[in-house]
């Protein structure tokens, strides 16, 4: 299983959409079957949780 098919596994409601969160780190790594760099960030902040 890959890294998008473990994410899929579950898709979470967004309770409060007009609630602005403000969580300004994230964790990037690039190991040799996984990686997380800013290609994913991006793709993960486009899917409407702010």
């Amino acid at each position: 299983m890959d890294q998008a098919d473990w994410l899929a596994q579950v898709s979470e409601d967004i309770i409060d959409p007009e609630r602005p969160i403000c969580d300004p780190h994230h964790h990037l790594w690039d190991r040799p079957n996984r990686r997380y760099l800013f290609d994913e960030l991006i793709a993960d902040t486009g899917s409407g949780h702010n």
